[in-house]
């Protein structure tokens, strides 16, 4: 991966537990009682990016409460899985997307976050880069049983998953300025215990030229 020329602001959100995150029920969470994101994270006219975001819950929740705060952004959501697996995966999906087109967000299946490059004219057709890029939760897979890999509790102990881990963010980070305003800041959920921490998810962003902005605990809610 190449460095950006200039270094970027680099906005990493921890998880401060290590929990299971169970998914709610559709319509159990209020916006009116809910915090949101920290202040000046999403502001309105910002071009808003996500990666990785598994059967866009997150995407879903996000857009859902900028409207509720008449935050007008331009949102693109995107995940890595076809939009077939994801289906076949998630019950539910199918209700995601007819939500996000509602919210007026662009949904976009088959994004590889390690080779954004290869993807910014679907990403950004009027190449006018966004304001915010986040992962939540990035992961490099699971074993392949098929290839005899041994999968089941604590497998990312392993160095060769420790490594994975990293090459994944390294290719993220460095290719993601490609993307990212000059003034824009990439956001990275994750959890803060071992083996996750072992990952150096900060030390991973600084060595792509990018500079640490601020830590803050994630809220499931």
């Amino acid at each position: 991966p190449q460095n950006p020329k200039t270094p970027r602001k680099c906005l990493l959100i921890y998880l401060y537990f290590n929990g299971i995150i169970k998914s709610k029920k559709r319509g159990t969470v209020s916006l009116k009682d809910s915090t949101g994101p920290p202040v000046g994270l999403f502001e309105a006219e910002h071009r808003i990016l996500t990666v990785g975001d598994g059967d866009l819950s997150f995407s879903l929740a996000l857009s859902n409460w900028l409207k509720y705060k008449n935050k007008k952004t331009d949102f693109v959501a995107t995940t890595y899985d076809s939009l077939e697996t994801l289906t076949k995966m998630y019950a539910h999906l199918y209700r995601e997307d007819l939500d996000l087109i509602k919210n007026k967000v662009r949904v976009l299946h088959e994004i590889d976050a390690t080779k954004l490059d290869n993807y910014k004219t679907e990403l950004d057709p009027e190449n006018l880069v966004f304001d915010r890029i986040i992962w939540n939760f990035p992961h490099a897979g699971f074993p392949d049983e098929e290839k005899n890999e041994i999968r089941g509790p604590g497998f990312e102990w392993g160095d060769d998953y420790t490594e994975k881990h990293v090459k994944l963010l390294e290719y993220f980070f460095g290719l993601a300025n490609q993307l990212l305003k000059p003034d824009g800041q990439i956001v990275v959920t994750h959890k803060t215990i071992e083996p996750f921490s072992l990952w150096d998810i900060p030390g991973i962003a600084m060595r792509n030229g990018y500079e640490l902005l601020v830590t803050h605990p994630f809220d499931v809610d």
